[in-house]
């Protein structure tokens, strides 16, 4: 789950000592994002302080990684931390219009091909039956999954795949209007694609950096993919 936290300073907090730890906080912060722990930071445009954004299990586990952070551990720094749920123009569409959603997950074990081939198995019989159709892709231990179709149908296909205990780290990056299907010839498509051939991608050089690539995912990045396949990319590759 995705949660929002934000810095203010202590009753008992000294300006001296809070430049003194500051250096090391950053550093700290640093490294909980190279965890991706933290998944995007801030300054406060208002006041001195800290906006983060955490991918953690619970609001639990993100106040145990934040109370680790050397300007909360000498009580110069207090977090107040929010859960946060998607809110998108999908929201508001009728129930009948068609969305595409996309989201990102980690697996539990590693997937063998004949996994792989499962889930499809089970997603393309259960897709069918409800008027969905879509793309996956796993890299690396990383799902991303596509699904297209009417806005209720999806949302309620996308509900029952977050609570499958074969991956973890389950996140909506995207959902939009999508009144021409891409995936309309698709049940549930795999796509074959090789990394070499996404990082040609305008702004995905770097996209196989780390075997996190699909959790870190942007928007933007998955906007990217997608305009590649309708332009023609991997089409002949999606099985």
């Amino acid at each position: 789950m995705q949660v929002l936290a934000i810095a203010r300073f202590t009753d008992e907090a000294k300006p001296n000592e809070y430049e003194k730890y500051l250096s090391l906080n950053h550093s700290s912060i640093v490294k909980l994002h190279n965890k991706g722990i933290i998944r995007a930071f801030w300054s406060r445009g208002d006041q001195p302080g800290t906006v983060l954004m955490l991918e953690v299990a619970s609001v639990k586990v993100a106040y145990a990684a934040l109370e680790a952070l050397p300007l909360v551990e000498k009580n110069i720094l207090q977090f107040k931390a929010f859960p946060l749920e998607p809110y998108q123009v999908s929201d508001l569409l009728p129930e009948n219009d068609n969305i595409l959603l996309v989201y990102v997950s980690a697996a539990t074990d590693e997937m063998t091909d004949t996994s792989l081939d499962e889930i499809l198995t089970i997603s393309r019989r259960n897709n069918q039956k409800l008027g969905v159709s879509g793309m996956l892709l796993y890299v690396g231990g990383s799902f991303m999954q596509i699904l297209e179709g009417p806005l209720n149908k999806v949302n309620v296909l996308y509900k029952k795949i977050s609570k499958d205990t074969r991956h973890t780290k389950v996140a909506k990056v995207l959902a939009v209007r999508s009144p021409n299907k891409i995936f309309e010839d698709w049940t549930m498509g795999k796509l074959d694609a090789e990394p070499e051939e996404i990082q040609k991608i305008d702004g995905m050089n770097d996209f196989f950096q780390n075997d996190k690539c699909l959790e870190n995912i942007s928007e933007e990045q998955v906007k990217k993919i997608l305009d590649a396949f309708k332009d023609g990319k991997w089409r002949q590759k999606l099985s």
